[in-house]
């Protein structure tokens, strides 16, 4: 199936004939003009079906087209005809479970389409929802355009590509998302587009910008004469076959010759975004604001911690310094930690959509995996340390119960198995510097009363934690603190290169449009 503009078919009103018949030498008015001259020949695109008996599946069968400067090329068929697999194939998009064979030129050569010079909205308006429209837009104009432009132009290309998309009436408006109530779908749509469009670039791919309007999608069963039914497969074929045949088709593949034949056409310069600087310090305050209005990031955690802290502040109260007040100091110290632990999972779902903008705007050139990181890390910092200190607090401004509940059972290192479990995992896991760090601040220097006849009345902190507690006493809580913090850095690092290879693994295609040979029609 092929796909030819448009755009050329210049008596089309007066034939009423969409695919109607074009004028070539009109056709070669366009190649005197600049810009980016994209065409694509013999483009197979396919995919593994995981069985063995029907191997691969072909989702693009021998397409060619062009696509010229000053024109839009709309791709029109029914739904899983393969029009979404086109754009990505072009736009250097597709997975790493896809193959994809044929010839990709730019300006009739194969060459890299640098930064600027194209953008791609897909589908899915993936936005960071609790910003307003003015600060989605300024702050991605602020990623994207020249270090060397000033904040004062950066804002007015921003305020005029808002104007230019007829978003000037909701610019303080949240974008919203299910159930919070912001921008229309179709406005939310017109931000992604704006987005894309501060950089003007000279290639813009749009994955169905009127996305709800194709009716075609309705049509899985379609009457065909009297009687006779078509699936949708069916009349695909049917499409492909008339299309191949017609004059339209013909008339195409001529210009694409044509095109090929341009020699030193112009390409593009990659132009200079803001450095990674301030690329960190403007997706830090992008994030911050973000997990500010966000309840779900942290706030809703820290709620949690604060009435957890109330709580067991109020039922651990006054507890003493008799000898059974060692396990329950034990046990609490535990569930803190723990809970700690476990609650973190909490921001989880609005870190996900993090990733989604990320994932999106790392697509389209506006920055990279190390900004992100940088940026992510150093905007969250606030949040973690205030939820940090509110249990803490909680329990210094109060004491455990002499009710003694017991709240935790614990396993202590000598009861672990040796096999995994202590080795090497107790030694790696964070957990046990956390709680030897907690141990040793509450212990140390103390002095617990027993009830033994014939002994010392009194034992001190440091040999329960010895005893009791299997704690390593070779070096200071200040140690067990510093190899925290040491592990907060290492678990960055291993964020980055999971973000890093996810990347990789998302986008195998670079758009370096250096396809090699298309398959053998009978093999694909």
């Amino acid at each position: 199936m092929e796909y030819s503009s448009l755009q050329h078919c210049k008596e089309m009103s007066k034939e009423e004939n969409i695919l109607g018949p074009f004028d070539v030498n009109n056709g070669q008015d366009v190649l005197k003009g600049s810009g980016v001259y994209l065409t694509w020949e013999e483009l197979w695109v396919t995919i593994s079906t995981g069985n063995q008996k029907e191997g691969t599946k072909s989702i693009l069968q021998g397409l060619s087209g062009y696509a010229c400067p000053g024109e839009v090329l709309a791709i029109m068929g029914p739904s899983g005809c393969g029009k979404s697999t086109l754009l990505d194939s072009l736009a250097g998009r597709l997975s790493s479970r896809t193959r994809q064979k044929g010839e990709i030129l730019i300006n009739g050569q194969k060459q890299k389409l640098a930064y600027g010079t194209s953008a791609y909205v897909t589908q899915e308006d993936t936005l960071t929802w609790t910003l307003t429209v003015r600060e989605a837009v300024y702050y991605s104009a602020q990623l994207q355009l020249p270090k060397t432009m000033s904040k004062s132009d950066k804002k007015e290309i921003a305020e005029r590509t808002i104007r230019e998309m007829g978003l000037q009436d909701s610019v303080d408006t949240r974008i919203g998302e299910w159930g919070r109530k912001g921008l229309s779908s179709g406005q939310r749509r017109r931000v992604s587009i704006c987005i894309e469009l501060l950089k003007r670039p000279k290639l813009l791919f749009l994955d169905e910008p009127t996305s709800g309007l194709d009716s075609a999608a309705s049509y899985f069963d379609i009457e065909w004469g009297t009687g006779n039914k078509f699936v949708a497969e069916e009349v695909i074929d049917r499409l492909i076959r008339s299309y191949s045949l017609s004059d339209a088709c013909k008339q195409m593949k001529t210009l694409v010759l044509e095109i090929r034949k341009r020699e030193g056409g112009p390409t593009e310069k990659k132009e200079r975004q803001a450095n990674l600087f301030t690329q960190c310090l403007i997706l830090t305050k992008r994030s911050f604001i973000n997990m500010y209005r966000d309840l779900g990031y942290y706030w809703l955690r820290l709620a949690i911690y604060v009435a957890l802290g109330l709580g067991l502040g109020s039922v651990f109260y006054d507890l003493g310094s008799n000898y059974n007040s060692i396990h329950e100091r034990g046990s609490l110290l535990m569930f803190v930690a723990s809970l700690l632990t476990i609650m973190a999972i909490g921001g989880f779902p609005s870190f996900v959509e993090d990733l989604k903008v990320f994932r999106r705007e790392r697509l389209n050139g506006h920055y990279g995996a190390t900004t992100f990181v940088v940026g992510n890390t150093f905007s969250s910092t606030p949040f973690l340390l205030l939820i940090s200190t509110i249990p803490v607090q909680s329990l210094i401004s109060s004491r455990p119960s002499s009710r003694q509940p017991r709240i935790l059972v614990l396993h202590l290192p000598n009861d672990l198995p040796k096999i995994f479990w202590k080795y090497p995992m107790y030694y790696i896991a964070f957990h046990k510097y956390a709680y030897q760090g907690l141990y040793k601040n509450e212990f140390e220097g103390r002095r617990f009363s027993i009830d033994q006849l014939g002994g010392p009345s009194t034992v001190d902190g440091e040999t329960i934690l010895r005893d009791i507690w299997q704690v390593e006493m070779g070096y200071s809580k200040w140690i067990d603190l510093g190899i925290l913090f040491g592990m907060v850095v290492v678990y960055r690092v291993i964020f980055f290169v999971v973000v890093k290879i996810g990347e990789k693994m998302n986008s195998v295609r670079d758009f370096s449009l250096s396809s090699l040979e298309p398959e053998d029609q009978g093999n694909s």
